[in-house]
């Protein structure tokens, strides 16, 4: 038996008649949080050794996005505000440096040409440090979005990925970090998501979760209904968690591609998007459960998990917790 609530529950149990005396149990986990146990992947990401731009901005986007969380989950080292700023700051002047004349970025600092792929993702990150009052020259960003944009406006894709990335482009030149108060209803960015529209079906679900996110934010809500209907077949539910379903292809691999990043995404979007989503919970508990040796499989994997973890918190469990819990078993109180 799975749940969560914010009132009192009576929940029965009925022991087997059958039971051998002396072997099996009953086990009760209660939490106030959906997030226990974050500071293994928040560690995972601290300590990884290499240094890509991918593997930079994955560290710095959910010590960016967490913020606050990490003072009150009280996660490993970044819980101290001076260590999490200097972490912040030598991430933001390591992909500065990597940003190639074009306004891209570039996957390592020899590399020739600006990565497609990596470019949003980075952007996202300078983005969500700037937020947190990092310093981010303004021109870096200015740049940055110009090639961006110049990215949406194509009008083909030479690969699959090429696709996925002009759609996580789409997704971060509309996110609100990024347009701030201004709404992203704006003409330029209408034509480049009818195009990838007319495209979703040979997009990977998790592309799919951002072209659904970027539709909300247009307001083209029969595209983002459609768009969603397309995802919940894609759900695949269990007891007490709920996992996606995604497709393998070698254009994934070359993504960084792994199912609890899909998890992670989709999570994320419906957060956003349809926050009442009915398997929402089941979404969070199987993202959770996916964990091993305390993080998920990947940089990418651990970031987008963090950022959906943020995001659930703000929708779900923004107000303290303020409860009391008493078992009884039988007649025979237990505790409080």
């Amino acid at each position: 038996t799975y749940g969560s609530t914010t009132s009192s529950v009576k929940q029965p149990i009925q022991a087997p008649t059958d039971a051998i005396s002396g072997f099996g149990g009953l086990d009760i986990t209660l939490s106030s949080t959906a997030l226990s146990g974050l500071e293994d992947a928040t560690r995972y990401l601290i300590e990884y050794p290499y240094e890509c731009a991918e593997q930079t901005a994955s560290r710095l986007i959910p010590i960016a996005m967490l913020g606050e969380l990490l003072d009150q989950f009280q996660i490993g080292e970044v819980a101290n505000r001076d260590k999490r700023a200097g972490l912040i700051k030598r991430a933001v002047k390591r992909l500065v440096g990597l940003q190639h004349y074009d306004g891209g970025f570039k996957f390592w600092p020899k590399a020739r040409q600006s990565s497609r792929w990596v470019s949003p993702w980075v952007t996202y990150a300078l983005l969500l440090a700037k937020q947190q009052g990092a310093e981010v020259p303004a021109r870096t960003l200015n740049r940055a979005n110009t090639y961006l944009r110049n990215l949406v406006r194509r009008s083909s894709w030479r690969t699959g990925w090429w696709r996925v990335s002009h759609t996580l482009a789409l997704w971060v030149l509309t996110h609100p970090v990024n347009t701030g108060s201004r709404p992203a209803q704006h003409k330029a960015f209408i034509g480049p998501f009818d195009r990838l529209y007319g495209e979703r079906a040979k997009l990977p679900v998790f592309a799919k979760a951002w072209l659904m996110t970027v539709a909300h934010r247009l307001g083209k809500t029969s595209e983002r209904d459609e768009l969603l209907r397309g995802l919940d077949n894609n759900i695949v539910e269990k007891a007490g968690t709920a996992h996606i379903v995604e497709g393998k292809s070698e254009d994934l691999r070359i993504l960084m591609h792994s199912s609890d990043r899909t998890d992670a995404i989709v999570l994320g979007a419906l957060v956003e998007v349809q926050p009442k989503h009915v398997v929402m919970s089941k979404l969070i508990r199987g993202l959770m459960a996916g964990r091993v040796k305390g993080h998920w499989s990947t940089t990418q994997a651990n970031a987008w998990a963090l950022v959906a973890a943020r995001r659930y918190f703000d929708a779900f469990e923004r107000v303290k917790p303020n409860f009391k819990t008493q078992l009884w078993l039988g007649t025979g109180y237990l505790g409080t």
